[in-house]
């Protein structure tokens, strides 16, 4: 009997299921390893030993699976907590091509435009340094910010912060929005200057819109944007690096374009939800289903609820509805 957990609690999951069911084939999900691997967070420092043995202890066994989003997590749970056989990359949860499609480009100033929580961690501070750069140079280019701030985040940036940046024109922020899609259709270049990611879905979905990009060099990043074909790699904290690929990005409609069409080649060749649904799929049938058959529990890692409803045989699309932050149990 199969489980899988995914999702930023993929690991605080697993131990839900381990007390649910303590037999058969377990599939675990993580999403990122950021905190883990972060070393400016002192937890991380502090919990990084306890996590590590809890991992080999939990995971490396002959009938556990472990999926992550990108292949420096691969690599790294590989090397010191998990068979490298155990280990299954598959890229990101997937985006729908169909809702996210390619535009041309708005007329008028050039936009770039950050979807993201509104943390420090996500290289927000770094993008807003990056726009004061690029006043001064005169470039031509508006830089919004969309998100919320998140504010139980250790790393959250306050609501007063981001207000004042905005009237003072340094950026525009716009909060939290859900036509994604539209945002990118007003949009010319997607950024997201993070310090680590999973595999990042407002990257994902830029792509699938035809948008350039221009991100930090960091794992999970690095997944999407390839360097001069998808889009611009920077290093990570660096607002001055930052500032001249937007400028190049800004100043340079044809190369907006190529990189936006490259893009969105790699999305419908290897990240699509419909690819990326059938390499679950075929990960969850290797390790023992035969039958799409399951129930889906969201599961509250905090307080351990589950909100149970039926997926019954709709296929990989419903079945990645369930990738995403659920538990998928076999019911038969």
């Amino acid at each position: 009997m199969p489980i899988l957990v995914t999702g930023a609690a993929g690991f605080i999951g697993y131990h839900v299921c381990a007390a649910l069911l303590d037999r058969g084939e377990r599939v675990v999900g993580v999403d990122n390893l950021n905190d883990y691997y972060d070393p400016a967070l002192k937890r991380a420092r502090l919990l990084r030993p306890m996590i590590r043995l809890a991992f080999h202890w939990l995971l490396d066994r002959p009938n556990s699976r472990l999926i992550v989003q990108n292949s420096d997590d691969a690599a790294a749970l590989a090397d010191t907590m998990v068979a490298k056989e155990r280990v299954a990359q598959i890229r990101g949860s997937g985006v729908d091509t169909e809702a996210f499609t390619p535009s041309d480009e708005p007329e008028g100033t050039p936009v770039a435009v950050m979807v993201s929580r509104m943390l420090w961690d996500k290289g927000v501070g770094e993008l807003v340094e990056a726009a004061r750069l690029l006043q001064r140079r005169a470039v031509s280019l508006r830089v919004v910010l969309v998100g919320w701030s998140d504010p139980e985040n250790p790393t959250a940036i306050s609501e007063q912060d981001l207000k004042a940046w905005d009237a003072a024109g340094v950026i525009a922020w716009w909060g939290e929005r859900s036509d994604i899609a539209e945002i990118w259709a007003n949009s010319h270049i997607a950024v997201l200057p993070s310090y680590r990611e999973g595999l990042p879905k407002s990257l994902l979905e830029a792509a699938a819109c035809g948008r350039p990009m221009v991100a930090t060099d960091v794992p999970g990043c690095r997944e999407i944007v390839q360097d001069g074909v998808t889009g611009l790699l920077v290093p990570p904290r660096d607002a001055e690096s930052l500032a001249a690929a937007l400028e190049r990005l800004a100043g340079e409609k044809a190369l907006r374009r190529r990189m936006g069409a490259a893009a969105r080649d790699l999305v419908e060749s290897a990240l699509s939800d419909e690819v990326v649904a059938e390499q679950v799929l075929a990960l969850y049938r290797s390790s023992g289903e035969s039958r799409l058959k399951a129930l889906r529990r969201a599961v509250d890692p905090v307080l351990g609820r589950h909100v149970v409803d039926a997926v019954l045989g709709q296929g990989p699309g419903a079945f990645l509805g369930c990738v995403d932050d659920r538990l998928l149990v076999d019911v038969e």
